[in-house]
């Protein structure tokens, strides 16, 4: 539509400031389907710029939910190494005393038998 005029314009400055020209009914149709044409072209650079917009906000929208989706990723590797550094911490609190050496058991189970043993021994 702008360009129509624009060009309208144009050859109406064209006619008041040339030589009296006139234009054939064969020019006139050629210009007309030359604009048209033109007009044509030009709506369906508008559509594809309108669509090429779209697609760049769609894009935007995407890279930051993907940067939100990088940091919560982040956030949550950093909370599992913080819970392995806890289980290693609850592994040492846990782990077994000098008194629950199986084999410190196994000589007090010995000594009682025997000094069972000895008891019964004196008493018979």
């Amino acid at each position: 539509m702008m360009l129509r005029n624009i060009l309208f314009f144009v050859v109406l400055l064209g006619c008041f400031f040339s030589k009296a020209q006139t234009f054939t009914d064969k020019e006139i149709i050629k210009l007309d389907s030359l604009l048209q044409y033109h007009e044509q072209i030009d709506s369906i650079q508008k559509i594809a710029i309108g669509e090429y917009e779209l697609q760049i906000s769609n894009y935007k929208i995407l890279h930051e939910k993907d940067t939100l989706i990088q940091y919560y990723l982040t956030e949550e590797l950093g909370l599992l190494n913080r819970r392995v550094n806890m289980y290693i911490e609850l592994e040492k609190t846990i782990k077994p005393k000098w008194y629950d050496s199986k084999a410190l058991w196994f000589i007090i189970g010995g000594a009682t038998v025997i000094s069972g043993a000895v008891v019964l021994d004196k008493i018979n």
